[in-house]
This record gives C-alpha cells, structure tokens and sequence, in this order.
C-alpha cells in the first residue's frame, strides 16, 4: 500500500522508507505511521492468507484514536473476512459489524460484470475510486458449489477440453448418460483504481489464470479487456499489475490458478486485438484511410481468439463491430439483448451483411478523436502501456533467479508479438509514477 524509494548503501543498510518524509528515525516506527495515519484503506481481491495476513496482523497497531481503515472488496471477499478471520475466534472482530470493536469498516463492492449499463466507480478513500471485476483463480478438487462460482462441467474429474451441457439423446436413458461433475471455480478479482483529480487509471490484478485454461463459463478475463481497451484508447490506463507466478517452464496442468510469461503475453494480445478494433472504429468515423497491415504483424494480433474457438472460417469476438459505442459489450450480462456477435474473418476485418455498402459509414455527430489517440498507427497497439509483473513466487533455488528468468521470457516473447508495451518487475519498497 505504500510507496517509497529504496535506496541502500553499504553503509546503510536496506529500509523502505528510505527517500521518504517520514517523522521518527527507526523504520519500526515509521512503519506504524504509515500503517495508522497514511494507509486509509485495503482492496482486498480475495481472501487467500499471503493477500490478507500482513493486513490482519497490522490491526494490532491500530490505535482508538485512529480513524477506520476501509476493507474493500467484491461481496464474497468480504463476506469470508467476516465470517472466518474477523470474528472473535481466527481474530478479534475488530469491524463496526455484529457488534465489532469498530476498527475497521467493510465496503463492499459491486460486481461490475452483473451491471447493466454505465458501470459506476465507488469511492474508497479521499481521491482514489474502485471498479471491481471478478476473475479466476483456479478451480477446486472437490465437486461442489464455491462462493457462487459458475463452473464448466468436466467429464469424470478429468482436464478440461471443451464444456458439455448434459444433453439427452434418443434411445439413452439416464443411466446411459456419461457421468459428468461439476467444478467449483475459485473467485479472485481486478480492480481499476482511478485517481479522481487526473481522472488517470491503473489496473491491479489478484491471483488470475488465463481464459484458455480456465473452466469458468463464460471465460472472465477478455470482458475486462475490452473494458480495459475502451480506456486505453482514450489514454486514461497507465500501467496494469498482474502475475506471472512462475517462468515459462510451469506446465499448464500446474498453474494453480495462476500465469506464465506465456499466459501474460496471450492475454495482453487480447487486450491488443481490443484496442485496435477501437483505432478501427475511430478510422471509419473520421473517413481516414488505414495503413494497410501486414502479415506478420497485426493480423496475428486481430486473430486472437479469446474463447478457444476453432473456426477455419472465422472467429468470434466479443466486441459488437457496430461503430457505435453503445453496443460494446463490457460484461458477460451486456450480452443479453444484443444482436448475434458479427463474425470476423482471419484477417480481423468484419464481414459485410448483404446489401451493405463498402464504403466507411459517416456521422453527423461524431466526437472528435481521444486525446493522443492515433487511429492510423496500429502497429505497436500497446505503446506507452506499463506492464508490472507481481506476485512472482520464489522456487528457492541458488541456481535460477526466478524473476530474471520471468522477465527474460517476457521481453523475448512481446518482441515476437510486437505489442509495444514495457515490463518491468515489481520491487518492494519501489516507487512508480503514472
């Protein structure tokens, strides 16, 4: 929660408040100020003990004088804070709930994949708002209903190829059916925190796993990047956080809910294939001509698939290519009510409907272009885009440095995919600017 340089010297040893004007001179102490008078309050994205423990054990210094610090987070987050760690037996309840100390309040935030329509910001502390989606972390090994997960169904607790609905053939009794179990998927979240002054934005995962091993239906992760793409493309998304647990060795029958080098990378070209669909719309409104793309380059990128569809014909993709922005769909609940999705062909470019003309389509009303935005330049359709790789989980051994390698495999993979963002590993006690 805190930000503060680290500097170190051989003469002074390590300290994260370093560079800081902070009041005392020992970190201890200082680490109590921050704790108790700067930190207003915690997006929580799910309640795993090594995302809520230092949290937990802090509230020990918390001082009656002290105002309440904010515990935020989707519903099921909180509602498992509340009933399994703040509760007078894990540890005192020390919430303005059932009769709490009233150290902490609890805010619990709306799920912006269940909203209909504009999708609303909620204030957390003075100048910061959150938007909450949830995500994937993973499935359980036991067959039951988890936090209201919806789960895809898997034949005999066997890996994932495709999700069956149960169906009834002809001749088949029930007991002819093939068995089949549900999964529970394991909820996380993602939050947009917005700075309320510049209106700038930065996007902060949990725990997540990739859309194309995931079991949850429909898949999470490519709703919020068309969202994500919506506001890069009016220039108000500097930086996004997001795993990468381990290097690009980890197989995917061991992810745990997690990423890879190889997951971030397919991931970020769906947010890619998003944002250039937005530069496309943008061209045709403004009647401007489009560099003509190359092979190798961004059509591998408008062929992103985030469904897992095999189609020779074409593929899918979430976003309505009608030019009107109203017609995004931002959530799997926008969905509902919209006409069929336009099928794209592999070159990206969505197929006319007969009898409809050729030429770009022309608005009296057309908004003048987002600021920086160039709907001409695709070739590198994440430039200025921060990437900052946290949660990277050590694998104790002298002979590879894990974080090393991480970024090895990143910087490698992203020139192959020419998405023109930068990466960078998260610190502690670094500092970031946006």
């Amino acid at each position: 929660m805190t930000s503060l340089t680290l500097q170190t010297t051989a003469s002074s040893p390590p300290s994260h408040f370093q560079g800081a004007n902070l009041p005392f001179k020992t970190p201890r102490a200082n680490a109590a100020h921050i704790f108790r008078e700067l930190v207003g309050g915690y997006c929580i994205t799910h309640p795993h003990l090594d995302h809520i423990s230092g949290l937990v054990i802090n509230t020990a210094g918390i001082n009656p004088g002290n105002r309440k610090k904010v515990i935020a987070g989707l519903t099921p987050t909180i509602d498992a804070l509340k009933k399994y760690i703040f509760n007078d037996i894990i540890w005192p309840n020390l919430s303005d709930e059932n009769e709490g100390v009233g150290f902490l309040t609890y805010k619990r935030l709306v799920d912006a994949s269940r909203v209909d329509g504009k999708i609303e910001y909620r204030s957390i502390v003075d100048g910061l708002s959150v938007q909450a989606w949830p995500v994937s972390h993973g499935h359980c090994m036991h067959q039951h209903k988890h936090r209201g997960s919806d789960a895809a169904i898997v034949m005999d607790g066997g890996p994932r190829e495709k999700s069956h609905p149960l169906r009834t053939a002809t001749g088949l009794g029930i007991r002819d059916r093939p068995k089949y179990e549900r999964k529970c998927v394991y909820d996380s979240s993602c939050f947009f925190i917005r700075d309320d002054f510049t209106e700038k934005e930065i996007l902060i995962f949990g725990d997540v796993e990739p859309d194309s091993v995931s079991i949850s239906e429909p898949r999470r992760n490519v709703y919020i990047w068309n969202y994500a793409a919506e506001k890069m493309h009016r220039g108000v998304l500097s930086a996004i956080f997001i795993e990468s647990s381990y290097d690009i060795t980890q197989k995917d029958e061991h992810l745990y809910g997690h990423l890879t080098p190889k997951h971030v990378i397919e991931e970020l070209k769906v947010l890619a294939s998003k944002v250039l669909l937005h530069r496309e719309r943008e061209a045709q409104r403004f009647s401007m001509p489009k560099r003509r793309r190359t092979a190798d380059n961004d059509d591998s990128i408008l062929e992103v698939d985030p469904f897992g569809a095999a189609d020779t014909q074409g593929t899918l993709d979430p976003i309505d290519s009608q030019s009107d922005d109203s017609d995004v769909p931002r959530s799997p609940t926008d969905l509902q009510g919209l006409p069929p999705r336009q099928l794209r062909s592999q070159t990206g470019k969505r197929r006319r409907t007969d009898g409809e003309s050729s030429s770009p389509r022309k608005h009296s009303d057309t908004p003048a272009p987002a600021a920086g935005a160039n709907p001409e330049d695709t070739t590198l359709p994440l430039q200025g885009l921060k990437v900052v790789i946290i949660h990277v989980k050590d694998d104790f051994d002298d002979a590879v440095d894990v974080r090393q390698s991480i970024y090895n495999n990143l910087i490698k993979l992203e020139a192959q995919a020419k998405l023109g963002c930068t990466f960078e590993m998260a610190q502690n006690g670094g500092s970031m600017f946006f």
